[in-house]
């Protein structure tokens, strides 16, 4: 049939309504498309930058940060870096170090956002975390060098050497804002109390502790779980400070009880005797300094 004038108009207003209907089709795909890479941009852009730092500093977006900026709180600093870290990774290759350091930190970080601490940043084999409540911040601490029992175990299972841990912890008041200059900045805390946990870190070693805390009070102290022992080990002095600082150290009763619920092989036991002689001693100690102020 050869087609009329009303035919082809007829033709053409449904040609061009199925055009129309594969535009919107195509601009709808285009939109959601772009919707999706938007929120997948979203989330990777937010692991490099701490949204949550951003928000206690007072900023709703990164578009708010300006330099000179920033916000007095009351906030506890967690350190935490690896032992003898040079001689542990002298016989890896870079890309195993790397490996190993995404590995525990992997393991690590959840644990502190477990307890409501936030990751500040990375800086070589060490962490820094922020914490709100300190009891949080002790906690997540306890909790992290149970973590590396069963780390080590497994690592000395795999013929590796264990990884030893200390922590240094802090509270006081601090600056919240960015640091830096129009081509790179940083949102992050700026205080003493920052160098100060820092520095008890690198203590615990001198004192042969796994945990540090300094300007927490007694009260606070006195809620941390009944397994956890407090000793005073008094003024101490510390790197960069000219100030004496009042250390106290945590010592975590149920570490031995971890290794009843293992395994026992002789693996096992070689670890327990090399990881927690010391710490036995130690925690027999602040016991018997318990009793003795209970009767005095």
């Amino acid at each position: 049939k050869v087609l009329s004038s009303i035919d082809t108009e007829i033709l053409m207003t449904v040609a061009t309504q199925m055009a129309i209907g594969i535009e919107k089709s195509n601009a709808r795909l285009a939109l959601s498309t772009a919707l999706f890479r938007t929120e997948e941009l979203s989330g990777s852009y937010s692991r490099f930058v701490p949204f949550e730092t951003l928000k206690q500093a007072g900023y709703n977006t990164v578009f708010d940060v300006k330099i000179g900026d920033g916000v007095e709180k009351q906030r506890t600093i967690l350190f935490s870096d690896i032992r003898d870290f040079t001689q542990l990774c002298e016989t890896m290759s870079p890309s195993d170090v790397l490996k190993f350091l995404n590995s525990y930190f992997g393991s690590l970080s959840p644990i502190i956002k477990k307890h409501n601490g936030i990751v500040d940043k990375f800086i070589g084999d060490c962490v820094m975390a922020i914490f709100i409540d300190p009891l949080d911040a002790m906690n997540a601490a306890i909790e992290m060098q149970r973590h590396l029992i069963h780390y080590n175990l497994e690592r000395r299972t795999n013929g590796r050497k264990p990884v030893y841990a200390g922590i240094g912890i802090c509270q006081g008041s601090v600056l919240m804002g960015p640091v830096g200059f129009d081509g790179k900045i940083e949102i992050t805390v700026v205080s003493d109390v920052v160098n100060t946990a820092s520095r008890l870190d690198g203590l615990s070693k001198e004192l042969e502790a796994k945990i540090l805390v300094t300007g927490i009070a007694p009260e606070i102290l006195e809620r941390l779980d009944e397994d956890v022992l407090s000793v005073e080990h008094g003024q101490k002095s510390v790197k960069g400070k000219t100030q004496f600082v009042e250390v106290t150290e945590l010592l975590d009763q149920k570490l031995l009880d971890l290794f009843d619920s293992i395994e026992r092989t002789e693996e096992v036991a070689r670890f327990q005797e090399e990881y927690i002689s010391l710490f036995v001693k130690k925690i027999n100690l602040a016991k018997k300094r318990t009793r003795n102020q209970a009767l005095q």
